[in-house]
Parts: structure tokens; C-alpha cells; sequence
């Protein structure tokens, strides 16, 4: 966690509380749909991880309001969590 801080103090020295929270949130979210990406290789399902992962780095540095913010963050945990639904409806297509 220390490191995520790190990381947006970098780029947002200002950043506090729970604009330090969502930002660090989002670098995590980067994180987790990169890893997700190397895991799946079923187009749709690697393509939610994708966006998931390029809309939380599209956000986590902008200089943009608390709920601009909120509403990122639960967005990558949307597209993150269709991309393991996906995943999952693609692999029971399959048989």
C-alpha cells in the first residue's frame, strides 16, 4: 500500500484522504486487470480487462473531482467483473 501512495504522491502531491484512497484504488485496479489480461485469451473477456485497465491509468492522475473519481473506480470493477463473467460463459460455450 505504502507503494501505491508513493506512486500517486509522485504525480498528485496534494493528494489526501479520499482523493489519496480512490487514486490508490485505481492503481490497484490497474494492477488486478493487468493481471487479468495475462490470464484470459478469450477475446471479449481479455477486452474488459483491457478497457478496465486503461480507463483506471486514464483517471488516476487527471486532475478531477472526488466523484469523477468514485465513479471510475466502480467502473473498473464493473468492466473487471464482466471480464471473469465472460471469461467464465466463454469457457462453458466451449463444450
Amino acid at each position: 500500500m505504502r507503494d501505491l501512495i508513493f506512486h500517486v504522491h509522485q504525480f498528485r502531491p496534494d493528494s489526501h484522504g479520499k482523493d489519496l484512497e480512490l487514486r490508490t484504488n485505481l492503481l490497484r485496479a490497474m494492477d488486478y486487470a493487468a493481471a487479468m489480461r495475462g490470464r484470459y485469451d478469450r477475446p471479449r473477456a481479455y477486452g474488459y480487462a483491457a478497457d478496465a485497465h486503461d480507463l483506471a491509468g486514464h483517471y488516476v492522475f487527471r486532475n478531477v473531482p472526488i466523484h469523477v473519481l468514485e465513479m471510475a473506480v466502480e467502473a473498473c470493477r464493473a468492466l473487471a467483473k464482466a471480464a471473469q463473467f465472460v471469461d467464465a460463459l466463454e469457457l462453458i460455450g466451449e463444450d
